[in-house]
């Protein structure tokens, strides 16, 4: 697609293996937006990124999932954008990023922008790629209650679809949708977890 409106990233890691795990969220994110599409998605897989070119409303919208591991999605979104002569600057503008968050209650949600990492390797790759932190993101809880197991070891388990992250994933489109209509402000307002 040609100079889209918006830029969807979701971040998880490539394979069967990780497919429903927590630190897949982003992924599971980009599935739940296209659903609320009007036309099927055009997917092109280019440059270690898989592509999908869809509208909605009148927005033109290409959303990306880096098929590199987690921790070189960075890397992979830079090729990508080289190939297809995207500027970084206008990469920056466009694009909103979707992820986990361990440090985040299971189920909640945070919109932010020009925020740190919080020790996320895939956010950690992209912001060294790209020599910056200003993406807008939409940050998903994964973190269980009252859990004491280390983050590497939750952020690949997998969870229930009914469960309170699965239920978190299936808002993310009427997220997006706010952040495209009315903005970062009143999204932040209406979605973010106290």
């Amino acid at each position: 697609m040609d100079n889209p409106d918006f830029i969807i990233v979701g971040l998880g890691n490539p394979g069967k293996k990780y497919a429903e795990t927590r630190h897949n969220a982003g992924f599971l994110a980009i599935e739940a937006i296209l659903k609320t599409s009007e036309e099927d998605p055009i997917s092109k897989k280019e440059k270690g990124v898989e592509a999908l070119s869809f509208s909605l409303g009148k927005f033109k919208i290409l959303a990306l999932r880096p098929l590199e591991k987690m921790n070189k999605s960075g890397e992979a979104l830079k090729k990508f954008l080289d190939y297809k002569n995207i500027s970084q600057a206008d990469f920056i503008q466009k694009t909103i990023l979707i992820c986990d968050d361990s440090d985040l209650a299971e189920g909640k949600i945070k919109i932010s922008q020009n925020r740190g990492t919080g020790g996320h390797k895939g956010l950690e790759n992209i912001f060294a790629n790209f020599g910056a932190k200003d993406f807008t993101r939409i940050r998903i809880g994964i973190r269980p209650f009252r859990n004491k197991l280390p983050a590497e070891t939750f952020v690949l388990a997998p969870f229930k679809e009914d469960g309170k992250i699965g239920k978190t994933i299936q808002k993310i489109p009427k997220v997006m949708t706010c952040l495209i209509k009315k903005g970062l402000g009143n999204c932040q307002s209406l979605y973010n977890s106290k």
